[in-house]
């Protein structure tokens, strides 16, 4: 079973249009079963029609945001290794979003969230909702221009130096 839509790749969140693919009618009755129509929601023509668009006409726009985060996401790397080493992560793979464990960077007795927010200028979300494995991390989002994040990178060396 597959389920997808376009609204993260072409960023056309509440259009609300999903497409769903059963490998065999057994699977598409197993679901139907197990989750109501009424859980599904309801398309409608906005969506549909975007939700088209975006497959058949935008590839080329697609491309050109990939390769933006794909540098964002190498100057995120780059910037860490040589401005903050101490501030660990693991890069992600299939997000624009990257969570920075602040453990070492920011004083204990500060929310890291908080501490960037008054000290760089800076707001980042607050990793202590997702639980402990998020405690001390903040995520930042670095699906934005070249611009912005270097930006941002310059405020939060400058808060932690």
């Amino acid at each position: 079973m597959t389920i997808t839509s376009a609204t993260k790749a072409y960023n056309i969140p509440g259009l609300r249009c999903g497409a769903m693919h059963f490998g065999s009618e057994a699977l598409r009755e197993q679901f139907r079963m197990t989750v109501p129509d009424r859980m599904l929601g309801i398309t409608n023509r906005f969506g549909i029609e975007a939700t088209i668009v975006a497959w058949r006409q935008c590839a080329d726009w697609l491309s050109a945001v990939l390769e933006v985060l794909e540098r964002n996401r190498s100057r995120l790397v780059d910037w860490m290794a040589r401005e903050v080493p101490t501030l660990r992560w693991h890069p992600p793979e299939a997000t624009y979003l990257a969570w920075l464990d602040c453990t070492q960077v920011v004083p204990a007795d500060a929310l890291p969230y908080q501490f960037l927010l008054e000290t760089a200028r800076v707001a980042l979300s607050d990793g202590a909702p997702f639980r402990r494995a998020g405690a001390r991390h903040v995520r930042l989002h670095f699906g934005t221009s070249p611009e912005i994040m270097e930006q941002v990178l310059a405020r939060i060396a400058g808060a932690v130096a």
